[in-house]
C-alpha cells in the first residue's frame, strides 16, 4: 500500500513540478496537456516540440532525483547531471548541455549581466556548493524534513 501511495505521489509531484516549471519558461501546456504527455505518452496537438522536450526533460529530472535519492547531493556531479537532463535537446549548442556556461549571456527584460568568465562562473558554482552542503538538516515550513546524510 505504501508504495502504490508513494508512486501516487511522485507521478502529481512530476505533472505539478513539470508543468509549473516548463510554464515558468514560457511553456504552453496546459496541466491537463502536461499529465496526458507524462502519463500516456501523449503529445498535445499544435504544440512546438521544444515544449513537449522540456517537460520530458523536467520529467527525466524528477525521476533521477526520486529513484536514485541516495545518489543525489550537493556536489557538481549531481547539478551537472540534472543540467543535462533539464537541457537535453534545448540547447543550441548540444556541447553546452551537463555543463557550466562558458560564453556570455543576456537576461531578456532584466539590467542584470550574469557572470561571463568561466572561472568566475565556476568558482561562484563552487562557492554556492560548499555553502549548500554546509546546511547540516532540511526544514520546510519550520519542520524538520529529514537529517542530511553524513
Amino acid at each position: 500500500m505504501a508504495g502504490h501511495h508513494l508512486r501516487d505521489v511522485i507521478g502529481r509531484l512530476m505533472i505539478d513540478l513539470s508543468w509549473a516549471s516548463s510554464k515558468l519558461e514560457g511553456n504552453t501546456y496546459s496541466r491537463l496537456d502536461t499529465e496526458n504527455l507524462i502519463r500516456f505518452g501523449k503529445v498535445a496537438e499544435g504544440k512546438d516540440l521544444i515544449e513537449t522536450q522540456m517537460i520530458l526533460n523536467h520529467k527525466a529530472a524528477i525521476e533521477l532525483i526520486a529513484e536514485a535519492p541516495e545518489e543525489i547531493g550537493y556536489d557538481s556531479y549531481t547539478f551537472l547531471n540534472l543540467h543535462a537532463l533539464l537541457s537535453d535537446n534545448l540547447m543550441a549548442d548540444p556541447a553546452a548541455s551537463g555543463r557550466l556556461r562558458r560564453r556570455p549571456v543576456d537576461i531578456g527584460g532584466s539590467v542584470y549581466t550574469p557572470p561571463a568568465i568561466p572561472q568566475r562562473i565556476e568558482d561562484n558554482f563552487r562557492t554556492i556548493l560548499d555553502k549548500a552542503g554546509r546546511i547540516p538538516e532540511l526544514y520546510l515550513d519550520g519542520a524538520l524534513v529529514g537529517a542530511r546524510p553524513s
